[in-house]
């Protein structure tokens, strides 16, 4: 197969659709408005020390329960039933169109026992701050009612931190690049698909 040949006699349709790629390409970003990406810290700290006749708390079982209480945070937040409570409380129409897909929305990592931070996206700063506000208040009131002990004493604190709430929009450079060098493959490929039905 002479490619020499079908690049030369396919040139104008390489061109131009290398061009409508890329001009696509660079429009979609641009257009593309940003999306809102927030960060909330939770720090479970111990209010107070609980005695029985066997043993007093000591540092390790603080951190031990610290861990569980933290995997119950994390755990709420691929509970539909919760997460519901948190759209309520923010007073925003939740949208759920599958379960997974509703409840995968809240990433969370835990970094310590005492450090879980919470992750997600917004495509407007008003419903993320919205959001994180009513997190803010759900997470330690569930939490508070979690962790008491038989004399109705909180044991351990959760406290959020402020939201961070940093907007990210595409790089036009990036994407234009991308679809310049996608316009040019395509078109490669569609004038050599076309050479080869034509022959």
């Amino acid at each position: 197969m002479d490619y020499l040949k079908i690049l030369n006699k396919y040139k104008k349709l390489i061109l131009i659709f290398t061009i409508l790629v890329t001009f696509f390409s660079f429009l979609f970003a641009y257009l593309k408005p940003p999306v809102y990406n927030v960060s909330i810290a939770f720090t479970i700290g111990r209010t107070s020390q609980q005695e029985t006749s066997d043993y007093q708390y000591d540092s390790y079982y603080a951190i031990r329960a610290s861990e569980l209480i933290g995997e119950t945070i994390q755990s709420w937040f691929m509970t539909p039933s919760v997460v519901l409570e948190i759209y309520k409380e923010a007073d925003i129409a939740p949208q759920i169109k599958d379960l997974n897909s509703f409840t995968g929305k809240f990433r969370t990592k835990k970094y310590s026992a005492q450090n879980i931070v919470l992750r997600f996206s917004e495509r407007d700063y008003t419903t993320a701050e919205r959001l994180s506000r009513a997190i803010l208040k759900k997470i330690p009131e569930k939490a508070e009612k979690l962790n008491k002990n038989s004399k109705r004493e909180t044991l351990f604190n959760i406290e959020g931190s402020l939201p961070v709430i940093v907007a990210y929009k595409s790089d036009i450079k990036i994407v234009t690049a991308v679809g310049f060098i996608t316009g040019i493959l395509l078109s490669l490929f569609i004038a050599y698909v076309i050479y080869y039905f034509k022959e």
